[in-house]
């Protein structure tokens, strides 16, 4: 299993959010969530969490402890698990 450094998850946190974008929000079985241009990053990173919850592809956190900065940890996580062991971010 991949797992982030701490020096490698910054650069990861802005790819897990574009491609959980792409291939969770882009679904068509995802049609109640309508993602507008003019959405905050804030507002897509809780849509992408909220979809990856509910799909059951990641574990959701406590309800507490749902804020911007966890989620895009998750997420990065996340992405770092889809990676190839010998991917650059994962140095």
């Amino acid at each position: 299993i991949a797992c982030t450094t701490k020096s490698s998850e910054p650069q990861l946190r802005p790819i897990s959010l574009n491609t959980a974008s792409t291939e969770a929000l882009s679904s068509t079985s995802h049609g109640m969530i309508r993602v507008e241009p003019t959405d905050s990053a804030s507002l897509k990173l809780l849509y992408v969490y909220r979809l990856l919850v509910h799909d059951k592809i990641i574990q959701p956190l406590p309800e507490d402890q749902v804020a911007e900065n966890t989620m895009r940890h998750k997420l990065a996580i996340w992405y770092a698990k889809q990676l190839p062991k010998d991917h650059p971010l994962l140095s």
